[in-house]
Formats: structure tokens, C-alpha cells, sequence
């Protein structure tokens, strides 16, 4: 499907029809969409919770806001996006061990010339103390994989930050880990009544392209 039109299609589903199902081979789909996110310095700072079990959900659901309950209820799955709180050398060290191990690196100097860099990168947010924030915004950049990659997949989505993201840290034990939940997407099929569909209410965008003009 051309891009452009996989835009226009898709909107944020308000009802789900609680019996459809998705396939596991389409989640892992869109799940291997998600580590295929795009990041600055390829640092990959976050990580993604599947969540699809009834008992899973139940637990889950403690952090999920009042005007969001039912939606959640009646999805079939969804994804926790966690951004890291942290990170240091060691970080560094393990992407850049990882790029090795995918041949990205023809000999040892241009492995050194890249994780000096990386960390450069790293401590120089490190020094200003936005890196938790440097770590939340590309985790974004994930949420708009995963929305786009559900689609392309024939699932529908909705992008949830009504929530208790420390509560939701609680129930996945996050601060252990070095991370923070940033949003939860719900996956599953949209209900033939939902009041979002764009077969009740047509997609609306501002033009906002904008010509620099430099003198």
C-alpha cells in the first residue's frame, strides 16, 4: 500500500469488538517493526512489553485511566513502550558490540571511532541532564512504527497516555530495569460501530507546511 493512503486509513480506534483475535505471527510482525525504529546514534533506548494474556491485562489494567477502561478491556493485546532512564558506557558498549556482531565495522578503528562517537553523543546529554527526556522522545519515534506497522497488518490501534505510567513501572518492575513507561498502544480489531471510524467522522488535518524563507 502506498504510504500516503496507509495515513489516511488509519485513526484511533475508540471500540474494540472484544471477540476478534490477532494472529501471533502478526504481532511478532509488528513487534520486529518496532526494534527496525529508527534512533539517534542507534542507541535503541527503549524496550517493548507484549501484554495479551486475560491475567496479564487484569494487572495491567490498574494503571489504565477511568475514560480508557473499557477500551482496554475489550482490545486484544497492547504494548507498553518504555523509554530508558539512564544510560553510560556500558550502554554504548553493548550497542556498538552488537553492530559488530552485524558486521557494520570492517576493522577495529572504525569500531573505536564509533563508540567514542556514541558516548559522545551520550554524555553530552548526560552533561546537560536531559537524558531521560533524550530517551523518552525517541521512544516516540517507536510509537509511530508500531501505529503504522499495526495497520499495514490489517490491526487497528489506539495510542493510550491516560494512564499511571508509575503505576504501570510497578506492575512490569521498570525501575530495575533502568526504565520508564512512556504510552501503551491497544491492539485489536475496531467494533462496526465504532464512533471514530472514519466510515461516522472523516480524518481532519491542518495544513501546516510551511515554505522557509530566507532573505
Amino acid at each position: 500500500m502506498d504510504f500516503k493512503e496507509l495515513l489516511k486509513e488509519r485513526y484511533a480506534v475508540k471500540r474494540y469488538d472484544n471477540k476478534e483475535k490477532i494472529d501471533d505471527k502478526v504481532l511478532k510482525d509488528i513487534l520486529e517493526c518496532a526494534v527496525l525504529t529508527p534512533s539517534a546514534v542507534n542507541m535503541q533506548p527503549w524496550e517493548f512489553f507484549l501484554v495479551k494474556t486475560s491475567v496479564g491485562k487484569e494487572k495491567l489494567k490498574a494503571c489504565i485511566k477511568d475514560f480508557n477502561i473499557e477500551r482496554f478491556c475489550d482490545c486484544y493485546a497492547c504494548i507498553v513502550i518504555a523509554a530508558k532512564t539512564a544510560l553510560n558506557a556500558q550502554d554504548v558498549m553493548a550497542i556498538c558490540k552488537k553492530e559488530e556482531a552485524d558486521g557494520r565495522f570492517e576493522n577495529k578503528e572504525i569500531f573505536k571511532n564509533r563508540y567514542e562517537h556514541m558516548l559522545k553523543a551520550v554524555d553530552g546529554h548526560n552533561f546537560k541532564g536531559d537524558i531521560k527526556e533524550w530517551c523518552a522522545k525517541q521512544s516516540y519515534i517507536a510509537l509511530g512504527t508500531i501505529l503504522y506497522a499495526s495497520h499495514a497488518y490489517g490491526v487497528d490501534s489506539t495510542p493510550l497516555e491516560g494512564i499511571d505510567a508509575d503505576k504501570a513501572d510497578e506492575i512490569l518492575d521498570l525501575k530495575r530495569q533502568n526504565l520508564h513507561t512512556q504510552c501503551i498502544v491497544l491492539l485489536g480489531k475496531a467494533a462496526k460501530d465504532d464512533s471514530n471510524s472514519l466510515k461516522f467522522r472523516n480524518k481532519s488535518r491542518v495544513n501546516t507546511v510551511k515554505e522557509a524563507l530566507f532573505k
